[in-house]
């Protein structure tokens, strides 16, 4: 990692954002500083990330506050705009470039050696900038829709440059790239001058930071630091405030104790005193003076009490939310329809435009598969391919099992539709309350989960649907998931894993992420070689 001047970059000062139609505040009164190094930016599903870079990215106006650049920022989105024409003219080479092969040939006008006055050196430099990025000079006129998801990241990265970026606001760029990519955009990103601001849950990338910001519902956490410290330091503040729980709860009892000892005194106080004045041969004045002092003594000790009881019960209340805020979501695995002998068998099989090789392999029930690949070799088509949705171009694919495919985008869910009435509709047999409390379970509470699913968040979506799959009354024997950790916050990628790990039934995987492949139990590997064109 190289050192950097750590003087500021992106200041932002109590910035809010509400959204203009709903009214609904997504975060307030935020204010940090980003230095000149890398940072990651974490938190929860739906929490508001990608609108907080777009913020910091000049790309959306904040509701509250302000934001001061001290260098010029470069913006990569999660979903990048089609570009149909060359990578030339992706980068903004193609008229310079076309103005010297005229000249070469020949053909070249004033106009061109006006063109390329400054910039006679352009091919040999291009050659030179697509290398550093992991292409080639011979894809200059390659059109950009050909590329794969990889170098059309690595692409746009380099236009980045080109544009003369000295920070870079990243949003999920490691998403949907193989394991070789996103190695070497961990290294990219470490190696890069200026400094970034890297949205990203992907744990090998993490490694790589100089701090990393988490955005809660209290706001923004800070851990100087990669992957590890981070961990260490999440554990921590999740044991505080199951401490500060434990401790509020025992002031509150130790208040409401005390109110009532003191509530039981006054009263025998009170007993006493009646007695008295039966005995008494003081006059009526003094006695009535002696009750007035204690009643104004009794009036100030309850409020002192009752202010104690309150204040005691209020830091309960907050520190149950607190410890709320960080309690793992869940999810629950459900009974496996059951399955016997050979559920997945391939023959001879090829993938329709992928690996060029014939595939056989044979998963016995509850056996676990993961695919692997780089990007290109066909992984998807051979996971629709075993569930039935395309004809391999030669060999046999069988299945003997209920089975289920959860693809990339989701597709088994309607957009249209609420998480709530998605889960009914997909896993059904349950009464209304029971698919309210597992949303819950996910963090999809009340309005949330009757939002249509096309406005919920990538990792959000992407939690109704593994819910749907076998979270639900009964989950079938074998399911297909590709890339199903992509998207998804730390916490919900563990809580995967370990939902995964409890499954019973047969599980192929598509995956990037060996951690994610190692933790949920794929002991067989199908390692697919893309075709060569």
């Amino acid at each position: 990692m190289h050192l950097r001047h750590t003087r500021a970059a992106i200041s932002a000062l109590s910035i809010g954002y509400t959204f203009a139609d709903s009214g609904v505040t997504l975060f307030s009164d935020l204010s940090f500083v980003l230095e000149r190094r890398t940072h990651a930016l974490i938190g929860r599903n739906g929490v508001g990330k990608s609108v907080l870079a777009r913020l910091l990215a000049g790309k959306l106006e904040p509701s509250s506050g302000s934001i001061q650049k001290a260098c010029r920022v470069g913006f990569l989105p999660q979903q990048q705009r089609p570009f149909s024409g060359s990578v030339a003219a992706f980068l903004g080479w193609s008229s310079r470039l076309e103005a010297y092969q005229r000249i070469l040939g020949g053909d070249g006008g004033s106009s061109d050696f006006e063109l390329l006055a400054e910039h006679w050196g352009l091919p040999h430099r291009a050659a030179q900038a697509l290398d550093s990025v992991g292409l080639s000079a011979e894809q200059l006129w390659q059109p950009v829709t050909t590329l794969s998801g990889g170098e059309r990241t690595r692409l746009a990265l380099l236009a980045l440059q080109e544009q003369g970026a000295e920070f870079l606001i990243l949003d999920e760029p490691g998403n949907h790239l193989d394991q070789q990519s996103r190695l070497w955009l961990a290294g990219w990103i470490s190696d890069f001058r200026g400094g970034s601001l890297v949205v990203s849950h992907d744990r090998s990338l993490l490694r790589h930071i100089d701090c990393i910001f988490e955005l809660g519902s209290l706001g923004l956490y800070k851990s100087h630091g990669g992957l590890e410290t981070y961990l260490a330091t999440r554990q921590a503040r999740v044991d505080g405030a199951q401490h500060a729980l434990e401790t509020a709860g025992k002031a509150l009892l130790k208040a409401r104790a005390a109110g009532q000892r003191s509530q039981e005194q006054r009263r025998h106080r009170a007993a006493d005193g009646r007695q008295a004045r039966k005995e008494a041969n003081q006059s009526k004045l003094l006695l009535d003076a002696k009750q007035g002092r204690s009643e104004k003594t009794t009036a100030r000790m309850v409020q002192e009490h009752v202010r104690r009881i309150d204040e005691a019960g209020q830091q309960f209340a907050e520190a149950t939310m607190e410890v709320e805020r960080s309690r793992p979501l869940s999810f629950v695995p459900a009974p496996v329809t059951p399955a016997y002998g050979v559920t997945v068998r391939l023959e001879s099989a090829v993938v329709p435009f992928g690996s060029a090789s014939p595939l056989s392999i044979m998963l016995h029930a509850g056996e676990r598969l993961a695919i692997v690949g780089n990007n290109g070799s066909g992984k998807s088509t051979l996971m629709r391919m075993i569930n039935g949705d395309l004809e391999p171009f030669a060999g046999l694919v069988g299945t003997h099992a209920s089975k289920a495919l959860l693809d990339q985008h989701c597709s088994l869910l309607d957009e249209k539709a609420s998480a709530l009435e998605n889960f009914i509709r997909l896993a059904p047999g349950w009464g209304d309350e029971e698919y309210r409390a597992r949303l819950a379970q996910l963090r999809l509470r009340s309005a949330r989960a009757l939002l249509p699913v096309q406005h919920l968040s990538g990792g959000e979506r992407l939690k109704v649907a593994l819910a749907c799959l076998f979270c639900g009354p009964s989950a079938p024997a074998l399911l297909l998931l590709d890339e199903p950790d992509n998207h998804l916050d730390l916490e919900s990628r563990e809580l995967l894993e370990a939902a995964l790990a409890d499954y019973a039934g047969t599980l192929v995987v598509v995956s990037h992420d060996e951690a994610f492949l190692h933790a949920v139990g794929c002991e067989h590997r199908l390692k697919l070689d893309a075709k060569k064109r």
